[in-house]
């Protein structure tokens, strides 16, 4: 699933209720399939995710992972913030693209979850890693990861959580509870309702407590969650669709 999970499948203010889809992996693998990036991806990391890191106070050498990688231009932000972090996608696709990424020095590539933070010297490393979080092995499986035994400190998502819970809103809801650690960092971005401005087709628009109730359910604290737009991308234009920007805390 590609880091805006959300493709432009649906008209302004549509909204998809929890439980009625399925994973569709050879859709996002179409998505990045092509010679030009998925409508979503804005080619740069999220200047959502830049704001909010700050207000997380996740200490350099942490470890940290991002849902629906896509591109991998997120997750490699992260590594380049001092964090060990491992992407994930169910699309293979998606996660070749990722691999191409270009990384500043002090950071590292790792072909291993088990390596993710051990190579010395290094200031961040990033580990992209094909994985459904819906199903259980798979998540088991990166739990199983040294570096990700516990639960991570930080867990990034934009454009996944709304698609995801289309497939299964309490699972994925879990899934995510069971990656972060107590006290651990959740920051979030999903469609959001009320957009007059847009009349192009656009992402899975969720009032505030579809994008908030089941996180919050599954073990979260919401610490805010205010209305932004996602970042102009070539498809979005000058003015993207609305989202909300979602940080919680794992109690």
């Amino acid at each position: 699933m590609a880091d805006a999970g959300a493709a432009l499948e649906s008209a302004p203010g549509r909204r998809r209720r929890p439980g009625t889809g399925t994973t569709d992996v050879a859709k996002w693998d179409a998505y990045h399939s092509g010679p030009e990036p998925p409508p979503w991806e804005s080619g740069s990391f999220c200047s959502h995710l830049a704001a909010a890191l700050p207000r997380a106070k996740v200490a350099p050498g942490a470890t940290a992972l991002e849902i629906g990688c896509g591109g991998g231009q997120n997750t490699v932000y992260l590594a380049t913030q001092g964090l060990h972090t491992a992407g994930v996608d169910v699309s293979r696709k998606a996660l070749a693209r990722a691999a191409t990424n270009a990384l500043p020095p002090g950071v590292v590539a790792v072909d291993d979850l088990a390596d993710l933070g051990a190579v010395p010297g290094a200031t961040g490393s990033v580990c992209f890693h094909h994985a459904d979080v819906l199903k259980a092995d798979d998540l088991n499986r990166l739990l199983g990861a040294k570096a990700l035994a516990g639960g991570v400190e930080l867990l990034f998502d934009t454009q996944t959580f709304h698609v995801l819970r289309g497939v299964d809103e309490a699972g994925a809801a879990a899934a995510y509870a069971r990656l972060v650690a107590p006290g651990g960092k959740l920051i979030m971005l999903c469609g959001a309702v009320g957009d007059p401005e847009r009349t192009e087709p656009g992402p899975p628009a969720l009032t505030k407590e579809e994008a908030t109730g089941a996180i919050c359910a599954a073990g979260f604290r919401l610490d805010a969650c205010s209305k932004v737009r996602f970042d102009s991308t070539p498809t979005y234009g000058a003015v993207p669709p609305l989202a909300w920007l979602v940080e919680a805390t794992r109690e």
